[in-house]
Order: structure tokens, then sequence, then C-alpha cells
């Protein structure tokens, strides 16, 4: 929930690295911020599919709108959620 390369998000790489790639594709979706350039570059290397929200604030009510549209989108069959953004403000992430 912070914005720098930390803990939860070398926990995301290994996740995402040590999946079955025959049975899942991974995705990565995170905010456009400088300091999580680490994170998209090593999802880059490891050719995991990146989107990134541009934002302020990781309280905007805008990032979830966003992310609800890649959801939608990508319809995933498992998302992992870092942050609590959807819960903080009392708001399911629909699925299709």
């Amino acid at each position: 929930d912070t914005p720098l390369f930390g803990g939860a998000e070398k926990q995301l790489l290994w996740l995402t690295k040590n999946l079955d790639r025959n049975k899942f594709e991974p995705i990565i979706i995170c905010r456009q911020l400088e300091s999580l350039q680490p994170l998209i570059d090593a999802a880059n290397e490891l050719k995991i599919k990146t989107y990134l929200i541009n934002s302020k604030s990781k309280h905007s009510l805008s990032n979830l709108t966003e992310l609800n549209k890649i959801i939608k989108s990508e319809n995933p069959d498992l998302i992992k959620m870092l942050n609590n953004l959807h819960i903080k403000y009392d708001l399911p992430v629909t699925l299709p």
C-alpha cells in the first residue's frame, strides 16, 4: 500500500514468476510511479503483462474505476490485491 518497491511487490513478483504459465497468465496492475519502476521493469523481463494506472493518490476513487475497467477487459479467473482500496470505500470490484 506504499508507493515503494518493497516486500509486497517482491512477493508479487515471486508469485507471478512461479505460476504455471500453462495454467495461468499473470497480469500486474499498479500505479504509474517512478518508485515502482523496478516492479514494472522486473515484470517486463518476466514477460508479465502490466497495466499502469496514472494516479496522484492511492486513495483516489478513479483508481477503482480504472481497475474495474481492466478487470472487465481481462476477465480474470483469480485476483490477488495487495491493497485495500476496495474495502476502504466498501465498494466491490465487480467481475463480468
